[in-house]
């Protein structure tokens, strides 16, 4: 079985409450180091029992709901089903959505009203929980009972919406094969771990790592120098832009993490970043892990990708390599962090100069750049991402804006970074470049609207700018959907 967007809501799913439960909290774990107001991961309530016999009495799609409850929710993470136990942005609206948003006594009450929400589109007054829907008399008329498949959702629940349906189906889809397989048992997608090495012990927390690694960490005497203020928001960084990409990629403290990811991942990243006590030129390395027992097949696959990245991160941020790193060197993070077959990488960002003051510019959002695309490149990315895009950038790494959670990709993060005050001139993304009701490529900003119009202005991108303000807004008074407003990059 496989969903789409052309999937009815009304049925019977196939996932198990135990696979809903796993399935969440695994959803949880690789979101909420982004889109967790504490950039924590918080373990959802054992509420896959809950779903199942709510959707099974009025005859709604399960697993459909555990699709559409991830995608609003973030992975019960995001700051309005923390504090409201709303899982669907029900009443948030993008000027004031913390505000907006309505607040459930219970994860049930909030999870059976985003079913309700959902019958009053398929079923109109005729809907057996009406009473129970906080934002029945939001949906215009014409809107109600109309809604038959997921795609129908789009323009509706969410607007614009173009692919709000898809992105649920795809959810789905990974719910019931176990999160990570297709139909032929082969990966979905690419997972990659990305490891904080020297984490400070301060910042290491058992919900990433298990508390048998915490306690040995936190009594060690690791990760306390200067370094570790990189290595955390790089690894978020790196987070970020694999995960908009498309990758399956989670975040992990320190360096274990076999306790918490137990399953197999398609590489590893340890990020490093040291200091020294002399001053010294700067220098990056990187190298397979290969002690502890891992399978050959594993390492080689981790030679493979530290040969790309010898590649591509010493030209990307100017810094030499003096690398690679010798085995013995790797010998202190043997393969107990990790499973056997999980390619893992060992890389030193940049040594810091004058007894551990920076000596360079090199952030960690810039070297997280220059890995993610080493990253796409080692898994052949590059040429699939830009298919039937805006004109692509040399870059193939999406820029990600905390402060409004957008990104922009593609032409229109070339036309953007074109402009000198691009913030001052532009502002920061409001959603992410979507296809509108007629078929026009388009991206909102805080003081523009991006247009691609290919052919008509090859020198700035095929990027136009029309006049903002005049877009209709949704029944629910929300210019874009649910997910721009409380969760973040695709695939999330």
């Amino acid at each position: 079985m496989t969903y789409s967007e052309s999937s009815p809501i009304k049925g019977t799913g196939i996932a198990s409450s135990d696979q809903i439960d796993r399935f969440m909290a695994d959803m949880g774990r690789r979101l909420a180091p982004n889109f967790a107001p504490d950039h924590t991961y918080q373990a959802p309530p054992p509420f896959g029992a809950q779903i199942v016999s709510l959707c099974a009495q009025v005859g709604v799609n399960a697993d459909l709901v555990t699709g559409q409850i991830v995608k609003e929710s973030a992975g019960w993470q995001s700051a309005i089903v923390r504090a409201k136990n709303n899982p669907s942005g029900l009443g948030a609206i993008n000027a004031a959505p913390m505000e907006g948003a309505i607040k459930f006594d219970s994860p049930k009450a909030g999870i059976q009203a985003t079913i309700a929400h959902l019958l009053s589109y398929t079923d109109g007054r005729a809907n057996l929980w009406w009473t129970l829907d906080p934002r029945a008399t939001a949906i215009p008329s014409q809107n109600l009972g109309v809604v038959r498949s997921l795609s129908d959702l789009d323009g509706r629940w969410a607007v614009p919406g173009n692919g709000y349906g898809a992105g649920i189906a795809a959810l789905a889809n990974q719910l019931i094969a176990g999160g990570r397989t297709d139909t032929g048992g082969r990966p979905a997608t690419k997972r990659v771990i990305v490891s904080a090495g020297h984490e400070h012990i301060g910042s290491i927390t058992a919900d990433k790592i298990g508390a048998t690694s915490a306690d040995r960490l936190r009594n060690s005497t690791g990760a306390l120098g200067r370094e570790v203020e990189w290595n955390g928001p790089w690894a978020n960084a790196l987070v970020a832009k694999l995960s908009a990409l498309g990758i399956d990629a989670v975040r992990t403290d320190a360096i274990y993490h076999a306790d918490v990811y137990t399953e197999d991942a398609d590489l590893m990243i340890v990020g490093h970043c040291d200091g020294t006590s002399t001053k010294r030129a700067q220098w990056c390395m990187a190298a397979a892990i290969v002690s502890g027992g891992s399978t050959d097949v594993a390492d080689d696959v981790a030679k493979a990708f530290a040969e790309t990245w010898y590649e591509i991160y010493p030209q990307l941020t100017g810094i030499a390599s003096n690398g690679p790193i010798t085995s013995d060197m790797t010998l202190e993070y043997e393969g107990w962090y990790r499973t056997k077959r999980t390619p893992a990488v060992l890389v030193e960002h940049f040594i810091l100069g004058n007894g551990g003051v920076w000596s360079n510019d090199l952030s960690p959002e810039q070297g997280a750049d220059a890995d993610a695309q080493a990253v796409a490149s080692f898994f052949g990315m590059a040429r699939s991402q830009n298919a039937g895009r805006p004109t692509p950038i040399t870059s193939v790494v999406p820029r990600w804006f905390p402060e409004t959670r957008h990104y922009i990709d593609h032409g229109f993060k070339g036309f953007w970074e074109d402009h000198h005050d691009a913030i001052q001139i532009f502002g920061l993304p409001l959603s992410e470049e979507f296809v509108d009701s007629t078929g026009l490529t388009v991206q909102w900003f805080e003081r523009a609207r991006f247009e691609w119009h290919p052919g008509s202005n090859l020198n700035q991108w095929d990027v136009l700018l029309a006049r903002i303000g005049a877009e209709a807004l949704s029944a629910d008074n929300r210019a874009f959907p649910d997910a721009f407003v409380d969760a973040g990059p695709p695939n999330s």
